[in-house]
């Protein structure tokens, strides 16, 4: 019997050895294959990384860029916020629009009023006194100018002679203290 196993591992020494070959060859193959899908894990890791990154980059470029191509934009829109200092250029304003629509005008308060630490809304309570067309279009005009002009409170009256005498409560919201 042992000799017969001789024999046989001598007659089939070349198939032992490959499949012994092949055995060890899938296990390489195997350990290489592991490798390589925990390296392509890493290497996705990095390259997301990398993107994310890059797209930062992108951003913070495009960012860049557009604060330089908006400064002539940014300007102007600062120029339209209402300083402490402009309060009395704003009365006249409302002024000078009460006479060109034929309105009378009369300020009964006026005042600046805080919304936190870094912002306030200039609050004015006005009577106006006119015709019906004289009214509106005052009150039109008012709606148009360049500020952030709200109406808070508007009331009208119309006399026996047909002169509407108006209640007119306003805040201009980009107001900022100086």
């Amino acid at each position: 019997m042992l000799m017969n196993i001789n024999t046989t591992l001598k007659k089939h020494r070349k198939t032992f050895f490959a499949i012994m070959f092949a055995f060890i060859a899938c296990v390489i193959y195997g350990i290489v294959i592991y490798f390589l899908y925990t390296e392509k894990e890493s290497v996705r890791f990095l390259m997301e990384k990398t993107l994310t990154e890059e797209a930062r980059w992108h951003n913070a470029r495009m960012v860049a860029r557009q604060i330089e191509e908006t400064g002539a934009e940014r300007e102007y829109l600062r120029g339209l916020i209402l300083k402490d200092r402009d309060v009395i250029k704003t009365i006249t304003d409302f002024e000078d629009i009460a006479r060109a629509t034929s309105v009378s005008l009369s300020m009964k308060s006026i005042g600046v009023e805080e919304k936190d630490e870094h912002s306030a809304f200039l609050s004015m309570h006005i009577m106006i006194r006119g015709s019906r067309e004289h009214v509106l279009r005052f009150i039109t005009i008012l709606a148009d100018i360049p500020y952030a002009l709200s109406f808070t409170h508007v009331s009208m009256d119309v006399s026996d002679e047909g002169v509407w005498e108006g209640d007119v409560e306003c805040i201009i919201r980009n107001f900022k203290e100086q």
